[in-house]
């Protein structure tokens, strides 16, 4: 007579390391997911990237070859040096880049008014958009790798 025999132990281990991991580590997880987005938005807003690698709209055109208020001096514009990175803002804004966590909740925002004014005007009001803070694929890709990388360690045990 053939047997069939199922060793429930392991399963209920599973179960237990699963709803464990859901419970405690996976949060923890996700902080150091967050951690690491502000720390790749920052470099790649340095390098005048945006969220998805690719390169912001140029400063130059919104700014240099504007005409300038008030005055029409145009030994005025060849002294202005263009930086040609986005948010130039003296690295104030970019290093104002912090992760806040709430309730289990983490977001990736400016901490001071000064990063608020600068990312808000030139993600909504400017006419050049420049939006670094945006999410594509990149971000998505650094999650999926530490929620993995926590739930295999899990199911492990």
């Amino acid at each position: 007579m053939v047997q069939i025999r199922i060793n429930d132990k392991q399963l209920v281990s599973f179960n237990k390391n699963l709803r464990k991991w859901a419970k405690e580590t996976a949060d923890e997880d996700l902080k150091k997911a967050a951690d690491e987005i502000t720390k790749t938005y920052k470099s790649q807003i340095k390098g005048g990237l945006d969220g998805s690698g690719r390169s912001m709209a140029s400063i130059k055109d919104s700014t240099l070859n504007m005409p300038i208020r008030f005055s029409s001096d145009p030994a005025i514009r060849k002294t202005v040096r263009s930086s040609k990175k986005p948010l130039v803002a003296r690295g104030h804004a970019v290093g104002s880049l912090k992760r806040s966590s709430k309730k289990g909740i983490h977001s990736i925002e400016p901490s001071t008014k000064h990063g608020k004014k600068v990312f808000g005007f030139n993600a909504e009001k400017a006419k050049t958009k420049r939006d670094p803070l945006i999410v594509s694929d990149v971000q998505g890709k650094i999650i999926e790798r530490h929620l993995i990388r926590g739930l295999s360690q899990a199911i492990r045990g």
